[in-house]
């Protein structure tokens, strides 16, 4: 989050092992939710803009952008990667 740009952080929505460090809520956040970012010891907070869903192929949400922001994508529906739903989130300082 210190160098601008697009910060990308995916996970799966469900794991078998017992760890609970999933996605498997993400679609349960809504438009102007707060996403609070903890990175090597500072606190960052964004304020979510944009939720769409994108097939498995469209890879451009992961792509550089000119502005600082936050995204999020997991796998939907439940327990396929058809698509991707993709959480957005610009930086509140």
């Amino acid at each position: 989050p210190v160098d601008g740009d697009n910060m990308v952080i995916t996970a799966h929505r469900f794991l078998y092992t017992g760890n609970q460090n999933t996605f498997y809520h993400l679609p349960q956040v809504k438009q102007k939710d707060l996403i609070e970012l903890t990175w090597e010891g500072e606190v960052y907070l964004y304020q979510v803009s944009e939720i769409k869903e994108v097939d498995a192929d469209q890879i451009e949400v992961a792509a550089s952008t000119e502005e600082h922001r936050l995204t999020l994508y997991t796998c939907t529906p439940l327990w396929t990667s058809q698509r991707r739903h993709v959480v957005i989130a610009d930086p509140l300082f």
